[in-house]
């Protein structure tokens, strides 16, 4: 539970400081009311707003964590906060340095836990306030309540959204203030998201303490929960945002990139594809994201930078990352396996081929014999094809350096001519690979098709 005097004090604190900072004369800072009193006969910096507003209905108290007597936030709060985050220059270094964005969390995970209760006494005048205000309102005075409550919490989810991308906001959170960005991330929280994105706009600074507190465990484990329960947009929503968070890390370091390969994160990967197989429209999105995994790690700040000065693209979609695309190949080399006859060469080379890929992400064999029962359908295998044609087009170099390691292309036309039932646009799509990147051998392959 977040210690109300400490939440207290250290608010009061930035408040006051900030607001001798702007403004030259101020009356005593009273926080925890939500109102800062400001002498308005003098000068008032421009960017500095300090609401007037007269009415009890801005200055009441809303939020009261946990079972905690003493109130914590009003808008009052709120508003000065967000300048001080927003507006003064030093106000981002100056919370980090008195670690406000982990007791800012604290505070926001007891809330999300408890489901913060309302102090009925600062809800008696809620009529009377709202006709003050000009606003005839048929809400009960609990109804009430509840709104102004969840409109500081959205208020100040945005608020610890918008620090958590800088440097030194990461780095201070430490301890308990880490800890309950997390449990944010994991439990499900309806902030979940929001958190995580956040973290993952930019750079991510705090690896090691992440990889410390098994953060990639489990947050795969709550991805898998989600898949467990069928709620596959949800999945698909994670998963989006779980590749940015990576995508963010590598630009610092590649700690959390090797990371979830030790703790087998791409055979969960594989398992999240292969169920998207029924789902179309959420399939395509999700290889979307695999690809995006694919182009991630050593190199990729160097090439961001490339693309904003001189515009080369190419180098942005270098195949960093194989265990990422060997799960393209697994999926592919199983399908290719249901289709073929069994017995044929064909089906012992794509089997070699499969080891050889399963190996690159640390698979086992109760993986391929769960597959098996798994992955299946045409379209499947049409849109894996098409996302690795994707991968090859986007940067040249793609095809001989993926192609020579897992021999895709060489299990792909091996089959062609093994396959029990040949489908027309599978033809298409593995010959149409095959002319653009080995131009010199498009007359042997239509002659032996």
């Amino acid at each position: 539970m977040v210690a109300e005097a400490g939440v207290s004090g250290l608010i009061s604190r930035v408040l006051r400081d900030y607001l001798c900072y702007h403004i030259y004369e101020v009356e005593p800072v009273k926080a925890l009311g939500g109102l800062v009193k400001v002498n308005m006969n003098v000068a008032v910096p421009k960017a500095v707003l300090v609401p007037k507003v007269q009415s009890s209905w801005y200055k009441q108290v809303d939020i009261v964590p946990g079972n905690t007597n003493g109130p914590l936030f009003s808008f009052g709060v709120i508003d000065m906060l967000e300048h001080v985050v927003c507006v003064w220059n030093e106000g981002i270094d100056r919370s980090a340095r008195d670690q406000l964005p982990g007791l800012l969390a604290m505070l926001l995970r007891d809330i999300e836990n408890k489901e913060s209760t309302v102090d009925n006494s600062s809800g008696s005048g809620t009529e009377s306030e709202s006709e003050e205000l000009g606003v005839k309102s048929n809400k009960s005075p609990r109804s009430s309540q509840l709104s102004r409550q969840s409109m500081l919490l959205h208020r100040l989810v945005a608020l610890l959204c918008s620090m958590l991308p800088h440097e030194a906001v990461q780095r201070s959170l430490v301890g308990e203030g880490l800890n309950a960005v997390m449990d944010m991330v994991l439990d499900d929280h309806r902030n979940s998201l929001a958190m995580l994105s956040a973290l993952s706009s930019q750079k991510i600074y705090i690896a090691e303490p992440l990889i410390a507190s098994g953060f990639l465990i489990k947050l795969i484990g709550t991805i898998q929960t989600h898949m467990e329960n069928k709620e596959m947009e949800n999945v698909a929503m994670m998963f989006r945002t779980f590749v940015r968070f990576m995508k963010s890390s590598a630009r610092t370091n590649q700690l959390l990139l090797d990371e979830f390969k030790r703790c087998n994160g791409y055979r969960f990967v594989l398992h999240l594809v292969s169920n998207f197989q029924t789902s179309p429209l959420l399939l395509d999105d999700v290889l979307s994201d695999l690809r995006d995994l694919v182009f991630i790690g050593p190199g990729l700040e160097l090439a961001e930078k490339s693309m904003e000065q001189v515009g080369n693209a190419h180098v942005l979609y270098l195949a960093r990352n194989t265990p990422a695309f060997a799960v393209h190949c697994i999926l592919l080399f199983r399908l290719e396996l249901k289709m073929v006859v069994e017995g044929s060469a064909a089906h012992s080379r794509i089997e070699e081929y499969l080891s050889n890929a399963m190996d690159c992400i640390q698979g086992e064999e109760c993986i391929l014999q769960q597959l098996e029962e798994d992955i299946e359908g045409e379209s499947f295998l049409l849109s894996l094809l098409d996302s690795v044609l994707t991968i090859y087009s986007s940067n040249p170099v793609n095809f001989g350096l993926l192609d020579e390691q897992f021999n895709l292309m060489s299990g792909l036309l091996a089959s062609l001519g093994a396959l029990i039932v040949i489908p027309d646009d599978v033809v298409f799509v593995i010959l149409k690979v095959r002319c653009l990147f080995c131009p010199s051998s498009r007359v042997l392959i239509f002659c032996s098709c």
